[in-house]
């Protein structure tokens, strides 16, 4: 008899196609002890420093990672969704999580204990090159990102940032607040509001309490290439 985990993992492979990707060549005595679990918005959350023995692969739902400081002060660093690992960085040497992990909504995960996720990677050759490709992306990503901290100024990567959410929504509007952007930049509230107030006094943008309206994209994209 198919035990009832593994009917709900092989149902969410046929669905959706982001998981069979990562699950296509999973061995069989592995996919039995893969569970499908649901989580209540905000219910699930996995803390910075702390040591987890489960890997979790995203099925439906939303998490945003940011490290905090010792201070309490939040730094947004990514947001995963359908498709990402959870934690298979941290897992793979048994080390504390470097960021906090927080659903922004209900969640629907897959997931295994380390020692499976150990056995998978030994086993699949496919999965193997698979996690490489992941772990090169996420390592990429990481390098173009403080490259570009390096490379701009603090206005440029605002710009930068408003045009990109305006362009995602396909508005002419960015759902953002200053202390958004700061939290998603790692810098101050008060030099996002400086930044902010000098788009706004050139009649660039235009402040609501939650969100920025570009009155002149133009002229935004002018500030974002200005030396």
């Amino acid at each position: 008899m198919i035990p009832e985990n593994l009917i709900e993992v092989l149902e969410v492979m046929e669905k959706e196609k982001q998981i069979f990707e990562v699950f296509q060549t999973c061995p069989y005595h592995i996919l039995r002890n893969i569970k499908l679990k649901k989580h209540a918005a905000k219910d699930f959350v996995l803390q910075q420093g702390q040591v987890y023995d489960t890997i979790y692969v995203i099925v439906e739902g939303e998490v945003e990672i940011y490290i905090e400081s010792e201070q309490g002060k939040r730094f947004f660093f990514d947001s995963y969704s359908k498709g990402n690992f959870i934690g298979e960085l941290e897992v793979l040497q048994h080390r504390p999580y470097m960021c906090s992990v927080v659903a922004v909504c209900p969640m629907v995960t897959l997931e295994m204990s380390r020692a499976c996720f150990l056995e998978w990677i030994q086993e699949d050759m496919r999965f193997q090159r698979y996690f490489l490709g992941l772990l090169s992306d996420q390592h990429y990503t990481s390098l173009q990102e403080m490259n570009e901290n390096i490379l701009y100024t603090l206005k440029q990567r605002i710009c930068q940032r408003l045009y990109e959410s305006a362009k995602e929504k396909g508005m002419m509007y960015a759902v953002l607040s200053a202390e958004m952007i700061a939290e998603r930049m790692g810098v101050t509230t008060r030099s996002v509001h400086r930044i902010l107030k000098e788009l706004r006094e050139k009649g660039i943008i235009e402040i609501r309490k939650s969100s920025i309206v570009i009155l002149d994209m133009e002229q935004l994209l002018k500030e974002k290439n200005e030396k």
